[in-house]
């Protein structure tokens, strides 16, 4: 790695995280999603989510994760409107069965249940435990900020890389743009929504702190394929913020980052991003970790799809043991 003592002469790092980096700091996965849900939500709020599961699961004939659930709701809602009722498991007489959809939540209900459930478990819940990983998350950080300049594209709702860099005394900002809304602040972009941006219209991200502390009514954009966009101005501009950062970056390290079949979109970014890149076709480097070897190699193949990408390498490898690796000089990025 040939990183110069001069941060103006480091390489440019674009870490890419997705729901598997903050797993070690009690985030859930998408497929533990409900599961968490069921510990620690209020019974009307998990009721309306295990609607969406149920009804999900029943239409599919498979065990759905938040993704598959979200999505499919956000379709149904499409197709027949908010107001639409959906049927869901019921307890009585310590028996489970199915209730009548006539009274069952509305999909509007199901749709903001799921919302609250994502501020609450991503926000909060992750927060109260920050004793316990905050450390290994400001190793990481400490390593990666010693050797490159940092720009960061997220998936996540959580606010562990926010927390992480305050503890390092590292200023950082949701905007990007060319140039971070304060000088030398570290771009956090955000594709889907924070825990702590507020769900009003007219918001500015260049106004919201990266301190700010989790709300109960957040500005999520779900984890669907159904991402207008169009109709979404905000996230947008996050997203053109995103590929200009990631078609400027020397270096990629993708982290817990599956590239779901139910999010397309993520392809898209990076194809826009990196195609880009034609006065130094070869300019990429990318290292993609995983705990699941078959996810790291898959994606890797991904970016080897792109004439931009001088080379990409998998490492199935918990956050914690990439910590370790890379202090040890095991793995060069």
């Amino acid at each position: 790695m040939n990183a110069s003592t001069s941060s103006a002469h480091k390489p440019l790092l674009l870490l890419f995280t997705g729901a598997g980096f903050s797993a070690h700091a009690g985030a859930p996965v998408m497929r533990s999603f409900l599961a968490q849900a069921f510990d620690r939500l209020p019974d009307d709020l998990l009721r309306r989510i295990r609607a969406g599961f149920y009804f999900t699961q029943y239409a599919m004939r498979e065990e759905p994760n938040l993704e598959t659930a979200f999505g499919a709701m956000v379709f149904r809602e499409a197709l027949y409107g908010g107001h639409f009722k959906v049927a869901t498991l019921v307890r009585k007489n310590g028996r489970e069965g199915v209730s009548k959809s006539q009274d069952g939540p509305t999909i509007a209900e199901v749709i903001d249940g799921f919302e609250q459930g994502i501020a609450s478990l991503y926000g909060r819940a992750v927060l109260d435990g920050r004793e316990r990983w905050a450390g290994d998350y400001c190793r990481f950080f400490g390593y990666v900020l010693e050797h490159f300049r940092l720009g960061i594209v997220t998936s996540n709702y959580d606010l562990v890389i926010e927390t992480a860099l305050a503890d390092l005394h590292r200023e950082s900002s949701y905007v990007y743009r060319g140039q971070p809304a304060r000088e030398g602040a570290i771009p956090i972009l955000k594709l889907h929504g924070s825990v702590n941006w507020p769900k009003q219209d007219g918001v500015d991200l260049r106004n919201i702190r990266t301190d700010a502390p989790p709300l109960e009514r957040a500005r999520v954009l779900p984890p669907t394929w159904n991402k207008d966009l169009t109709e979404n101005r905000l996230f947008a501009l996050v997203w053109r913020d995103a590929i200009e950062l990631i078609g400027m970056a020397e270096v990629v390290l993708v982290i817990g980052q599956s590239f779901p079949p139910t999010d397309l979109h993520l392809d898209y970014l990076f194809g826009e991003a990196l195609a880009r890149r034609d006065e130094q076709p070869k300019g990429k480097r990318i290292t993609v970790a995983d705990p699941d070897s078959c996810t790291a190699s898959r994606v890797c193949e991904r970016f080897r799809r792109y004439q931009t990408v001088g080379y990409a390498a998998p490492y199935p490898l918990r956050f914690e043991q990439l910590i370790d690796e890379l202090e040890k000089g095991n793995i060069s990025l």
